[in-house]
């Protein structure tokens, strides 16, 4: 291995030994996964230096940590470029967190059961989701929109900074209205629940079947928060062999959450996507929200 006192010149050092051993398993992961990496979205997005070289990753080295799973094992396409999308993420956070002066202080204790119900009800109106950064920002909580890269699967991840803060990144990959609201609850499932764990940071790949008891339970709380279990196994809807869309409407209505949540939840009840599709592909919630996919 060359002698990195002179290839990493160009890096911002944080005061931290980490990033020592941050720097000498970058070098190696970066020699591994040079062809797999996604040049083109790092670029067009400006995330890193131009030249296609280990320099070019100086803006994002300081976010990449020496944590992360991804980050030892890489042992696909798929993993670099989830990886690096995460980075990107932590870096943006980072950014909003330092130039952000609506950003609250994180209180643990106001994310619980009772926020993700109330806030899941804003979806009734499909444009608040224009206003949810500044929403959650007043928090203490940073979310960062970042299509995903050419080559990952990744709908959404959670971590946190270095202050305690904790980011959410999601990728819009999929546009429906229905998708973004179970990804974001998802992912402040994780927050409400599994916060001492955040130091490595969770992605999460909702196709997915949930692979350990943290992702069953966050499921289970975003699903909870749309509307309750209890309440729903009630429900003709979901016992019903027909469903109308006026059915959805009003019974989303009656629960006060967008209709595109609730027939979300009929198609993956049903595992049917070729039902309510009215519904569901009303929304594009990368149109509302002027990002380009």
């Amino acid at each position: 291995m060359p002698d990195l006192s002179e290839e990493f010149d160009d890096f911002e050092v944080f005061g931290s030994g980490d990033l020592v051993n941050g720097v000498v398993n970058f070098y190696e992961f970066f020699d591994k996964n040079h062809e797999s990496m996604p040049w083109n979205d790092l670029e067009e997005r400006g995330l890193i230096d131009s030249g296609r070289n280990v320099h070019s990753f100086a803006p994002l080295l300081p976010h990449v940590g020496n944590r992360e799973g991804l980050f030892r094992k890489a042992e696909s396409s798929n993993d670099v470029s989830s990886f690096l999308w995460l980075s990107a993420v932590k870096m943006l956070a980072m950014n909003m967190l330092v130039s952000h002066d609506g950003v609250g202080v994180f209180h643990r204790e106001a994310i619980n059961s009772q926020f993700l119900s109330e806030l899941v009800k804003l979806s009734s109106d499909a444009s608040f989701i224009r206003e949810m950064g500044d929403y959650l920002a007043g928090f203490g909580v940073l979310l960062v929109y970042l299509p995903h890269f050419k080559g990952s699967k990744v709908d959404g991840a959670v971590g946190v900074l270095p202050n305690g803060s904790p980011f959410i990144g999601m990728s819009l990959r999929y546009p429906r209205l229905d998708h973004y609201w179970f990804t974001l609850l998802h992912e402040l499932a994780h927050i409400f629940r599994h916060y001492d764990q955040l130091v490595d940071p969770i992605i999460d790949d909702l196709d997915e079947t949930p692979d350990g008891q943290i992702e069953i339970e966050a499921n289970f709380i975003a699903q909870e928060s749309i509307v309750a279990r209890a309440i729903w196994n009630r429900s003709n809807l979901k016992r019903s062999s027909f469903i109308s869309e006026v059915e959805v409407a009003e019974y989303a209505k009656n629960v006060s959450v967008h209709p595109a949540l609730i027939a979300g939840k009929i198609q993956r009840e049903r595992d049917n996507y070729k039902i309510l599709r009215s519904i569901v592909d009303e929304i594009d919630t990368r149109q509302v929200l002027g990002i380009n996919g």
